[in-house]
């Protein structure tokens, strides 16, 4: 679980309009399409193949491979300016986070148990007489047994957030969740 404040460079007791000011800010600034570190080469530069297939621009001398590099880099980072904004511009994802990560703060202390793979939660729907309910992401849950008998219990939006730290509903065990990118819906 990252700070998503931490991302957008902002205070936990930012307001509103310092986040998006901020998320506008660094989104322009980290874009994929925009030039940020002015080495990509002009339309009008001549470019040199040398022996080994790097590709340089004549008349700045700027490695191709390296503005190749830093274009993922940007996109990686607009990438999480993006989510972290989608989640804190949403005034009951961003309650959830602040709980989750003052939460998260008092867990750091104690010792994590295991790390479990979120693809080995179980999805729980909470009313059992209907089964379509599971696919409703507000009457779901995940969940993974603990040793006591009690269990780890994910919320959708804990999902939402990648929490990474969840303790016991039962006991004062905690595990910590390994999400994969393609693995939350």
């Amino acid at each position: 679980m990252e700070d998503l404040y931490a991302i957008l460079q902002c205070d936990h007791n930012a307001s509103y309009d310092d986040l998006k000011r901020s998320y506008q800010a660094l989104a322009l600034k980290y874009h994929p399409d925009k030039n940020v570190d002015g080495d990509l080469p002009r339309k009008d530069d001549k470019r040199e193949v040398d022996d080994t297939g790097n590709t340089t621009c004549c008349s700045t001398g700027d490695s191709i491979i390296k503005t190749e590099s830093n274009n993922n880099n940007n996109a990686d980072l607009f990438i999480r300016v993006n989510k972290a904004w989608k989640i804190l511009a949403d005034s009951s994802l961003r309650q959830h986070f602040d709980l989750r990560w003052r939460e998260r703060g008092l867990t750091q202390e104690w010792p994590v148990q295991d790390d479990v793979e979120f693809t080995d939660f179980d999805l729980e729907s909470s009313s059992p007489t209907e089964p379509s309910s599971a696919n409703s992401s507000t009457d779901c849950s995940y969940s993974y047994p603990c040793r006591c008998g009690g269990f780890y219990v994910l919320e959708p939006a804990d999902v939402t957030l990648s929490v990474d730290v969840v303790c016991c509903d039962t006991c004062s065990l905690s595990i910590r969740v390994i999400y994969h990118n393609n693995n939350i819906t």
